[in-house]
């Protein structure tokens, strides 16, 4: 290369520019924005919201399929409740076809399945025919067991055993076998699941002599708490009917029965509790065998119940509800209460139960009918400090209108005593509550009542 076209040192080189294909073929290509936090979050909530819908998809299919399973299982076993009611009809006089039925149903209907089949095919009818028929203590078991399950359903299964004279089998199985405890065990489990019907099915029990079995049962076995526990429970379902069948109950030796069984199993909790609502049930209303009630201990035994249960809200639930059902007769039979322990069992319930409400109102229940009595039954609540168990309720259940209503009416009964019962209800400043609850209730005509009452005995 020649030396003229060899530039000098510190020559500028000229800028060239380039064409204009060149540039825009050179020019670097347009890049996208990095996606914003927005962009961001619909996306989540976009995939989110698919992974939601996918979710209840795959769950309502479960259901579906778990509906349709359900279904198909209802529908064989109706199907075969109803052949095996067809089987004892045909083989009536078969007597371990019969049985084996009859088991092969009581276990389909006691998962829940086949009680329309049952009922529909004539079910109740074979079984009882069954009993009736083949008189052995293991056919007795097995048709009360299946009679039991059925009756275990709602008011139309249980009207459907006393149409088809179910109670009558139960009934006659158990006369017969008496000294059979598994016998005795299912009869008196029938009779209670029937007993817990309506009137109808309470009046045929006691029609046919069920009250006069059961007792009679409970006396064969009194150191089994099964069968004094179920006989206890059928009477006391007995005793929610009329006047007729209460009195049955007690003319037949019913009350002597349980006293017994709860002073045998003090520590079975369901016989103390069945115990005392049968007494609660028996007194309501100040019937004419009250005295008869009393004479027979019951007061003693709901007391003794409540001491051996102290955090046991059911079971002072119902012994306050027979305290207090007590507690409506005459002044001996308020006297009787308060001897034998109700009125300071009551105070305690208070005092332990005191956020409980429906236990409180049943306890302030027992002092006001206590306090509807003389001067010196108004005066003996006063020394066992149940002006303080009624102002505490007051305070602690202050937006509770039934509560504080029962507290107005035992402060009016108690406040029109002497004056030893005026200086408990000052000392506990109880006019105070008093006019809170009235404020807090303005619409509750009884409470304003009461509460008008209450002030006016205090003066």
């Amino acid at each position: 290369m020649s030396n003229c076209c060899r530039p000098e040192v510190g020559e500028m080189l000229p800028v060239v520019s380039p064409r204009r294909s060149e540039q825009s073929h050179t020019s670097a290509a347009p890049t996208l924005a990095p996606a914003g936090p927005s962009k961001v979050g619909d996306l989540v909530f976009l995939r989110r919201l698919t992974a939601i819908d996918a979710v209840k998809k795959l769950v309502a299919g479960k259901e579906r399929a778990r509906d349709r399973f359900w279904q198909q299982k209802e529908r064989e076993n109706s199907a075969l409740v109803a052949a095996y009611v067809r089987v004892m009809t045909d083989y009536r006089h078969d007597e371990p076809v019969q049985e084996e039925a009859m088991m092969a149903i009581t276990q389909i209907i006691s998962g829940g399945h086949g009680f329309d089949a049952f009922l529909a095919s004539g079910g109740i009818d074979a079984v009882v025919a069954a009993m009736c028929e083949h008189r052995q203590a293991h056919m007795q078991q097995q048709g009360c067991s299946t009679l039991c399950q059925v009756a275990d359903g709602d008011t139309a299964f249980k009207l459907a055993v006393i149409d088809a004279k179910g109670a009558e089998a139960v009934v006659s199985g158990l006369q017969a076998h008496m000294r059979d405890y598994y016998v005795a065990e299912r009869a008196c489990s029938a009779l209670r699941s029937l007993a817990a019907g309506d009137s109808e099915c309470k009046q045929r029990i006691v029609s046919v002599g069920g009250v006069e079995v059961i007792i009679s049962a409970m006396r064969a076995y009194p150191k089994r708490p099964v069968v004094v526990e179920r006989g206890a429970a059928a009477l006391c379902c007995v005793a929610q009917g009329t006047d007729a069948c209460r009195e049955q109950i007690v003319s037949a030796g019913g009350v002597t029965a349980v006293m017994t069984a709860m002073k045998e199993h003090a520590g079975q909790m369901q016989v103390q509790t069945h115990g005392c609502a049968l007494v609660k049930h028996l007194a309501a209303g100040q019937p004419p065998w009250s005295g008869a009630l009393v004479a027979e201990g019951v007061v003693t035994r709901v007391t003794a119940s409540m001491r051996r249960y102290p955090k046991q809200p059911m079971v002072h639930l119902l012994a306050c509800g027979a305290l207090a059902a007590l507690a409506e007769g005459d002044d001996q039979l308020k006297w009787s209460v308060v001897r034998g322990g109700g009125l300071v069992a009551a105070c305690t319930s208070l005092q332990l139960h005191v956020a409980r409400a429906a236990v409180s109102e049943r306890g302030l229940a027992v002092l006001c009918n206590l306090a509807q009595g003389g001067r010196e039954l108004k005066s003996e609540i006063a020394r066992a400090h149940g002006v303080e168990c009624i102002a505490r309720a007051m305070k602690e259940l202050s937006g509770n209108v039934g509560v504080q209503t029962q507290a107005c009416a035992a402060l009016a009964n108690i406040a029109s005593g002497g004056e030893d019962c005026k200086e408990a209800i000052v000392r506990m400043n109880v006019a105070r509550y008093t006019v809170l609850a009235m404020k807090s209730h303005p619409s509750t005509a009884a409470m304003q009542e009461l509460g008008c009452c209450c002030l006016a005995n205090i003066g």
